[in-house]
């Protein structure tokens, strides 16, 4: 038995950065979320949870978040939805999303609240940097101690993250 699938099809559709050219689910791949929804109304799983770009939500006039809503849900599941930024929840990336939670009727549900802000106001903390997340790894000493960053990426770029500033 699985409890939760997560997971969404590819945003390109969907996305503000091809405004002008966004299809929605007037393509092929913008209709890929009709295979999310197979899926899971094959596993029948107790609850999902489907992620995409915040531009769902506007995409051919929000017609294409409804189709979407209304093929997950199928007499099976309610959904809610919301458009989180990941960095509110201690994600160390700003990274907005369309977040679909879809629940068995009667199972209530309520989305968490941020436990961060980019300033830590109130009783929450500051966003957390790439840097800060890292820290605990303690990567960097064994670079140092391995000659530095030079070798640390196998790529041609690999020595140019010595030339990152700190934070």
């Amino acid at each position: 038995d699985i409890d939760l699938v997560v997971g969404g099809p590819p945003c390109q559709t969907f996305s503000r950065s091809n405004e002008g050219s966004r299809s929605g689910t007037d393509t092929k791949r913008g209709k890929l979320y009709q295979e999310y929804a197979k899926i899971l109304h094959q596993i029948e799983p107790e609850a999902f949870i489907f992620e995409n770009v915040r531009g769902l939500k506007s995409a051919n006039d929000g017609k294409d978040l409804e189709m979407v809503r209304e093929e997950l849900e199928r007499d099976t599941y309610d959904t809610e939805f919301k458009v989180l930024n990941a960095a509110n929840f201690g994600v160390p990336q700003t990274r907005k999303r369309i977040i679909i939670v879809g629940t068995r009727p009667g199972t209530e549900f309520d989305f968490p609240e941020p436990s961060h802000t980019e300033h830590g106001q109130e009783d929450k903390k500051e966003w957390v940097s790439a840097g800060e997340a890292l820290s605990e790894f303690g990567v960097d000493q064994d670079i140092e101690q391995d000659g530095g960053y030079t070798n640390a990426i196998g790529s041609k770029y690999g020595p140019l993250l010595k030339d990152i500033p700190q934070g």
